[in-house]
């Protein structure tokens, strides 16, 4: 198995990860080059995707944007 790992900074960080088997091809990001000053509502929208690693960019993206409590 490989992990790999997605992180988005917005108001916060979110982190998240995808498992791969090794025997499934790698599939890209659409669009990756050009994702650094992209809105987040539309990184969260990757969260829909069939590509494990777009789901993974995705939900780091839905996480960054969380209100964090401080006490």
């Amino acid at each position: 198995m490989r992990v790999f790992h997605a992180l988005v900074w917005s108001r916060n960080c979110g982190l998240s990860s995808a498992l791969r088997k090794e025997t499934i091809p790698h599939e890209g990001i659409r669009e990756s080059g050009s994702l650094i000053n992209d809105d987040i509502k539309r990184l969260s929208q990757y969260v829909f995707s069939d590509n494990f690693l777009e789901a993974a960019l995705g939900i780091a993206a839905t996480k960054s944007d969380l209100p964090i409590e401080r006490d």
